[in-house]
């Protein structure tokens, strides 16, 4: 390969899209022209190697989806007293009582 070719800026990769609140845990590799859905949960560590769709939990290596998420989770229990939040609210701590 020619020095010059060498130093021209090539582009080999292709584009991830992450939709809206979506976790990545730490250490999580996404590979190139993956799509992860809205509200997943990717796991620490995990190796995203095909698309991940929308409210889905996905972990492993690859990453598989191991179930998929309703949207309301319980988030905190005081005593007989349930708080359940969404995904969005749970970003923007607001919850409200259930």
């Amino acid at each position: 390969m020619d020095y010059i070719e060498r130093r021209t800026e090539k582009e080999y990769a292709y584009p991830v899209t992450i939709g809206e609140d979506c976790w990545i845990g730490g250490g999580a590799i996404l590979c190139p022209g993956v799509t992860v859905g809205d509200r997943c949960i990717i796991g620490a560590g995990s190796v995203v190697t095909k698309d991940i769709p929308s409210d889905s939990i996905a972990v492993g290596n690859p990453a598989k989806v191991i179930r998929k998420n309703d949207r309301k989770i319980l988030c905190k229990s005081f005593g007989n007293v349930k708080i359940s939040c969404t995904f969005a609210s749970l970003l923007k701590r607001k919850c409200t009582g259930v």
